[in-house]
Order: structure tokens, then C-alpha cells, then sequence
């Protein structure tokens, strides 16, 4: 065993005090990451020369998420370096350099590491339009970091309301009023639709344009548009669990419910209580799907004609 080794062995089990290590074993960047790996307050004692040594610190870093900032600037400048620590601790973006701060490539790659880092975007990308605009088209949900004056710039917001990442809950509240920004965003995102104002919330054609594009969206919509069958009809022919957000009238019509329990057996427990216990219904829907005959009452699955359905698979 070298001297070296004898040194790390002894750090490692505690055995020795890095302050205690001599100058020249100080400074081996071997030697002091196994001294900081024993405890982080070793870190303090570790010299400029390794603060700048890229392979050292990212050792550092991978170990306690932090220690960023005291990296000396060659390291705070470099993509790669500063890209890992933001992986380890997304705030670690703070202690990058301008250069970087700068650098919309910089900002996609780090959001990719970690969305929270655009509360930290540099104030000019906040309000560059080029790079807002190819930032949500990629899908970074930052329309909350847009600068103000861009939230309230209908011509804006209009370009950014159809981006995969646009949020409308963010821009100016003139603007969730207005009906083209609206049924822009609603066409992009049908929960976009939560942000709009209550007069737009109840328009015909921004509501059915919110739930084409995300059904889902049929839970969130007024009493208004969970009584409208058509509507109905076209969600819950293709999704799965939404007869629950009908209201009680549809989750009794047949058209609705047959076309829910086709689609979706288990919408039989939401199915209204008076067409549970409807034979018509019952035989229709045993005759589509043998599997919503365990959803049906004793007395509906003793009925002859219910068998005769079911028997049919």
C-alpha cells in the first residue's frame, strides 16, 4: 500500500483529520474527495487549483448537490458542469455564468433537468419573444415567467396561444376575455378552458372546441354544458370513465349511457338509477358486451331475455 492509500484508507475510516494531511497530499484531488466524502466541512480546507478542476467538482457536486458556487469561473462558464449540478439541485442555475444565463440552448437543456429552473430565467430571455415562442412550441410550460408587458400583448399572446407550453392561467386577465385569444388556446389545450373568463367559459363553440381537442376537460365545464347530450355523446363514445360528469338527467338516457357502457363497462356505476333497472336497457347493453351482465341486479340477471343476450357470447 503506497503512502497515498495509507492516507485515504485513514480518511475514509475517520482515522485521520484531512487538516492533519500534508500540504502535498492536500492538494491530490484523490486524497481530498475522500476527505469531503468523510465529511463535507473538509470541503472548506480544499485548495483554488481543485476548486477549477472539472472532474474533481463534479465528483463534489454528484456527493452533496451543492458546493456550486464556490467552483472557481471556468467551471461556472462550462455547459457541461453547470448542466449536472442543475440536474443534482435545480437552483444550482443560480451560479452560472452570464454567458450561459444568456444562452437559450443552456435553458432548454436545464429544463429538461429541471422544470422549477425558469423561475431563475434571465430577465432578458423573459421577454424575448423569439425564444418564448420556440420555448413553448417545445413544450416548456413558461408562460408564467413571460415579462409582464408580453402577458398583456394580445398580438403576443395570440402567436404563443396555440404552443403546446402556453398556459392561459398566466397572461393578463383583459385577455382570458377575449375571444380569440380564448378559443386559440382552448384549441391548442382544452384546459386552457379553466382560465377563461365565466362569459367565455359558457360560449358554445369555445366549450365544444375545449373538449374536441381534451375530452377530460367535460369535467370542468358549467352545469350548462354537462346537460348537453351531443356533447355528451362525443365524449363518452371515446373516453373512458367520463359519464360521471354528465349530469343525473343524461346519466338516465339511454343514448348516452349505452354509448358510455359500450365503450367503457365500468360506466355501468354511473349509469342513473332508473336505467339500472330498465330491461331494455339491460338486454342492449348485455348484447354489445358480455362483461356488463356482473353489473346488473339479481332480478335483471335472472330475466330470460337478459340470458338470452349474454348467452349470445
Amino acid at each position: 500500500m503506497t503512502y497515498k492509500e495509507l492516507i485515504i484508507k485513514k480518511l475514509m475510516n475517520g482515522e485521520m483529520k484531512f487538516r492533519d494531511v500534508k500540504p502535498e497530499y492536500q492538494s491530490d484531488p484523490d486524497v481530498a474527495l475522500a476527505a469531503v466524502k468523510q465529511s463535507p466541512l473538509n470541503f472548506m480546507m480544499v485548495g483554488s487549483e481543485l476548486k477549477s478542476d472539472k472532474k474533481f467538482m463534479t465528483e463534489v457536486v454528484n456527493l452533496y448537490g451543492k458546493f456550486v458556487g464556490n467552483a472557481r469561473d471556468n467551471l461556472k462558464s462550462d455547459k457541461e458542469f453547470m448542466l449536472n449540478a442543475v440536474r443534482r439541485k435545480y437552483d444550482n442555475i443560480v451560479y452560472a455564468d452570464d454567458s450561459l444565463k444568456k444562452d437559450p440552448d443552456f435553458w432548454f437543456q436545464a429544463y429538461q433537468c429541471n422544470s422549477s429552473v425558469l423561475k431563475y430565467l434571465d430577465d432578458n430571455l423573459r421577454s424575448d419573444e423569439g425564444f418564448i415562442l420556440e420555448a413553448l412550441d417545445i413544450g416548456l410550460k413558461m408562460t408564467e415567467y413571460i415579462c409582464d408587458k408580453l402577458k398583456s400583448d394580445k398580438r403576443f399572446v395570440l402567436k404563443a396561444s396555440g404552443k403546446k407550453g402556453f398556459s392561459l392561467s398566466f397572461v393578463n386577465e383583459k385577455l382570458q376575455d377575449d375571444r380569440d385569444v380564448v378559443l386559440s388556446a382552448v384549441s391548442a389545450n382544452g384546459y386552457n378552458l379553466r382560465a377563461a373568463s365565466e362569459r367565455l367559459q359558457n360560449d358554445k363553440e369555445i366549450v365544444y372546441k375545449a373538449v374536441e381537442i381534451t375530452p377530460p376537460v367535460l369535467e370542468y365545464v358549467s352545469d350548462k354544458f354537462k346537460s348537453d347530450k351531443k356533447l355528451a355523446l362525443s365524449v363518452v363514445d371515446h373516453c373512458r370513465e367520463y359519464l360521471q360528469y354528465v349530469s343525473e338527467d343524461l346519466r338516465n338516457d339511454k343514448d348516452v349511457c349505452l354509448t358510455a357502457v359500450v365503450n367503457y363497462a365500468d360506466n355501468m356505476k354511473h349509469v342513473g338509477s332508473k336505467l339500472l333497472n330498465d330491461k331494455d336497457f339491460a338486454v342492449k347493453a348485455v348484447y354489445e358486451r358480455s362483461d356488463i351482465y356482473g353489473f346488473l341486479s339479481d332480478a335483471l340477471q335472472k330475466d330470460e331475455d337478459v340470458i338470452a343476450a349474454y348467452k349470445k357470447w
